[in-house]
C-alpha cells in the first residue's frame, strides 16, 4: 500500500498490532475501538511518533487496515484513549498544527442537531455481507461475483467550542471554533451538554469560508472535566490543618484579608464574598427551589474603590468564574440567544457567560446598570430566584440551568454618591432586580486623611511584599471543604430568627400603607447558613443567625434603611421591601410631570429615560405617542403635546 510506503511502518509490527486485536475487532457492535495509548506507545513508540506527528494519516491507516480484519468487511475506528498530545489554546492554533492531534481545555458554546451526510459509496456483495470500497472482480469471502451499489450516510454533528478564560490572559477575549463531531462519536453527543467543560483531542484543519480559509477541528476524542469548587482533592492531612487553623482567633477575617490582600479595610465586604464562594445549602423540591442557598451580592461605588479588584480576584481565583462587563455584552454575551446554523440553516442556542458558569460558578458582573436589552434584566430577575434561564424565541423554548452566584458592581446614578439624597436611590436599576440581592454594599469615596494614606501605601507596594496568611490554594481547599457540610436549621436559630423578624416588621407595618414581606427571610438564612459552614457546622446555631443580621444591617444602614426608634436601631423594610409597584398610569405622570417642568416642554429622550428610571421605559412612552400625548419634533428629543 502507498500509505504503508509514506509512513514506513515495519510489516511485522503492524501484523502483530492487527493479530493481538483481532477477537476485539469483532466483537465491538458500535465499529469503534478504544484503545489505551500509553500501553500502545510503550509496545511501538516509534508508530506512537508518527500518530503524534500526523494523526490524520495515521488513524486512516490503522481504521482501513482493522477493517480488514472485520468478518462483515465493516469499517471500523480506533480511537486511542488519554493519547499524548500538543498542548495548546484554541488562540494558538497555527498552520504547524494542522493534521496534528492537539489537546485543549474548553467549553461547549453550543451544538447543532445530529444531522445525515452521505459518507461515501459501497459495494455489496449479494452472496454475502461484505463491504467493498471499490467494486471487486470477485468477492474473495465467498467467491461471488454479483454486487450492488448503495450510498452510505452517515450521522453528524458539530460544536462551537470556547478556550478555558482562566488559561488565557485576563485581558483577552476567549476564542471560538468550530469542531466537527467524528460520526463514530455520535453515540456520545448527548454527554456534550452546554457550557459543559472537556479535554478535546482533535485535529486540525483548514476550510474555505467565503474565500478564505478558517482553522477547524475534527473531533478525535474527549473527555468530559468536572472543574467545580467540591472536586478539588483533600487529604486527612489537608483537613485536620483546616480544622486546626479554623479553631485560631479571628480566623474567618484573616482568610477574607488573605484573599483580598490589595484592598485596604472594607471588611464586611471582604467577609461577604468570602461567605458567597463557601455558599449556602440548598432547599429544592421536585418542582422548584425552595432556597436557593446562592448568594447574590452587588457593590456600588465611585470609580476607584477597590470594585474591580474584588471582581477580577473572584473570576481569577475560583473555578468556573467569569468576568463579564455590561458596557460590551449583549443579550448574547449575558444570558442566552439563538443563533442561525450556517450548515443546517436551523436556529441552535448559544449560552452566555452566565449559564457558563454553571454548577457552582460565580458570575462576575462590571457595570451592571449599562446592560444594554432591557429584556436581560427580566432573565437575571428569573435567574437570581429559580437559577435557570427561560429562552423562548426563534421556536426554542427550553430552560438553561444557571446554579450560579452573582457578584456584580457598578456606579452609583451620577458617578459620586450625594450625600443629600437617599443612597438607595441612586442605584440606577429596576426595583425588582435591586431586591433579589442579598447584600448590597455602597462605598462612598470620601475617606479621611489617615485612611487614604494606608490605601496608597497599599497600592504602591509590591503584591508579593503585601501580608498574606493564607495561600490562594489553602484557601480554595477550604471553601472545598466548607462546601462540603450541609447544616441543618436547629429550633434556636428557627426561633432567633422567627422572633428578630417579627421585632423588624413591628417597626415596619406601623404605616398602614405598607406590608410586610417574608423575603428578608431567606436572605438571613442563606447567610446563616453560609455562616454555619464556614465554622464546618452540622447545624445553625443562633450565633450564625447574630452575624448575618449584623451584615444584612451594616449592607443596609448607608442605604436609609435603619432608622433609631427609642435608642434602638431597627430596619425599616417598608422602604426597600414594600415600596408599592408603580402602575402605567402612574408611569405617565411622571413623564408628563418631568416634561411639563422641562424649558419649553421638550427634552433629550436619554434623559427623560434616566430621570425616570423605568425598566418598560420606551414601552410607555410608545403609548404616550400613539395616545397622542407627546410628539418628537426632532430625533432623540420627545415634546409634551398641549
Amino acid at each position: 500500500m502507498e500509505t504503508k510506503k509514506q509512513f514506513e511502518f515495519d510489516k511485522q509490527e503492524m501484523i502483530y498490532f492487527f493479530e493481538k486485536l483481532k477477537n476485539d475487532i469483532n466483537k465491538t457492535k458500535d465499529k469503534i475501538l478504544y484503545i489505551e495509548f500509553k500501553e500502545f506507545f510503550a509496545a511501538f513508540p516509534y508508530f506512537g511518533e508518527k500518530i503524534l506527528d500526523d494523526t490524520k494519516g495515521c488513524q486512516d491507516l490503522l481504521s482501513s487496515c482493522a477493517s480488514y480484519w472485520r468478518e462483515d468487511g465493516e469499517k471500523i475506528t480506533i480511537i486511542f484513549n488519554n493519547p499524548f498530545a500538543h498542548k495548546v489554546n484554541i488562540s494558538e492554533i497555527r498552520n504547524e498544527h494542522l493534521g496534528k492531534l492537539l489537546q485543549m481545555e474548553v467549553y461547549v458554546k453550543y451544538k447543532s442537531n445530529v444531522y445525515a451526510r452521505r459518507a461515501d459509496e459501497g459495494y455489496y456483495c449479494k452472496e454475502c455481507p461484505k463491504r467493498f470500497q471499490f467494486r471487486p472482480q470477485i468477492c474473495f469471502s465467498c467467491k461471488g461475483k454479483r454486487f450492488y451499489q448503495k450510498d452510505v450516510f452517515e450521522d453528524v454533528a458539530t460544536l462551537f467550542v470556547e478556550e478555558d478564560p482562566q488559561s488565557i490572559h485576563f485581558e483577552s477575549r476567549p476564542q471560538t471554533i468550530r469542531a466537527y463531531i467524528n460520526p463514530n462519536l455520535i453515540g456520545r453527543y448527548r454527554e456534550l451538554n452546554l457550557g459543559s467543560k472537556l479535554t478535546l483531542y482533535a485535529i486540525p484543519f483548514l476550510e474555505e469560508v467565503k474565500k478564505t480559509h478558517e482553522f477547524r477541528l475534527e473531533l478525535y476524542n474527549f473527555e468530559a472535566q468536572d472543574d467545580g469548587i467540591e472536586k478539588i482533592e483533600l487529604t486527612e492531612k489537608d483537613k485536620e490543618f483546616i480544622k486546626k487553623e479554623i479553631a485560631t482567633e479571628n480566623f474567618f477575617q484573616d482568610a477574607s484579608n488573605s484573599l483580598f490582600k490589595e484592598v485596604y479595610g472594607l471588611q464586611e465586604i471582604k467577609d461577604a464574598i468570602l461567605l458567597q464562594l463557601i455558599s449556602s445549602p440548598k432547599e429544592k423540591t421536585e418542582r422548584f427551589v425552595r432556597n436557593r442557598g446562592n448568594l447574590m451580592i452587588l457593590i456600588v461605588g465611585s470609580p476607584g474603590v477597590a470594585k474591580s479588584v474584588f471582581l477580577k480576584k473572584v473570576s481569577s481565583f475560583f473555578p468556573r468564574s467569569r468576568y463579564m462587563s455590561c458596557s460590551m455584552a449583549t443579550s448574547i454575551g449575558l444570558v442566552a440567544s439563538a443563533r442561525k446554523d450556517e450548515l443546517t440553516g436551523t436556529y441552535i442556542l448559544e449560552p452566555g457567560a452566565i449559564p457558563l458558569c454553571h454548577k457552582g460558578g460565580c458570575a462576575v458582573i462590571d457595570e451592571l446598570d449599562k446592560i444594554k436589552n432591557e429584556e436581560d434584566y427580566g432573565h437575571l430577575n428569573t435567574m437570581m430566584d429559580s437559577l435557570k434561564i427561560i429562552v423562548d424565541k426563534a421556536n426554542i423554548h427550553t430552560e438553561l440551568p444557571a446554579d450560579v452566584s452573582i457578584l456584580a458592581s457598578m456606579n452609583p446614578k451620577y458617578k459620586v454618591f450625594e450625600k443629600n439624597d437617599n443612597f438607595y436611590t441612586q442605584i440606577k436599576l429596576p426595583k425588582d432586580l435591586t431586591d433579589r440581592f442579598d447584600l448590597i454594599f455602597c462605598i462612598d469615596s470620601k475617606f479621611n486623611q489617615e485612611v487614604q494614606d494606608r490605601i496608597t501605601d497599599r497600592i504602591l507596594s509590591p503584591v508579593e511584599e503585601l501580608e498574606q496568611k493564607y495561600s490562594d490554594d489553602f484557601l480554595l481547599k477550604y471553601i472545598s471543604y466548607c462546601r462540603s457540610f450541609q447544616p441543618k436549621l436547629g429550633k434556636d436559630a428557627k426561633d432567633y430568627i422567627a422572633e428578630k423578624y417579627k421585632l423588624l416588621m413591628r417597626n415596619s407595618v406601623e404605616n398602614e400603607n405598607t406590608r410586610s414581606s417574608p423575603r428578608i427571610i431567606g436572605n438571613i438564612l442563606r447567610l446563616s447558613g453560609a455562616y454555619a459552614r464556614s465554622r464546618l457546622g452540622e447545624n445553625i446555631e443562633t450565633e450564625d443567625c447574630r452575624k448575618a443580621f449584623n451584615l444584612i444591617v451594616y449592607s443596609l444602614k448607608n442605604l436609609g434603611f435603619v432608622r433609631e426608634i427609642n435608642g434602638v436601631q431597627v430596619l425599616d423594610f417598608s422602604k426597600i421591601e414594600d415600596i408599592p409597584k408603580q402602575t402605567t398610569l402612574d408611569k405617565v405622570d411622571v413623564i408628563k410631570k418631568i416634561l411639563s417642568a422641562a424649558p419649553g416642554k421638550i427634552l433629550n429622550i436619554e434623559d427623560l429615560k434616566e430621570q425616570c428610571n423605568f425598566a418598560d421605559f420606551d414601552k410607555i412612552l410608545f403609548k404616550l405617542k400613539q395616545a397622542g400625548d407627546i410628539f418628537e419634533p426632532r430625533n432623540h428629543l420627545v415634546q409634551l403635546n398641549n
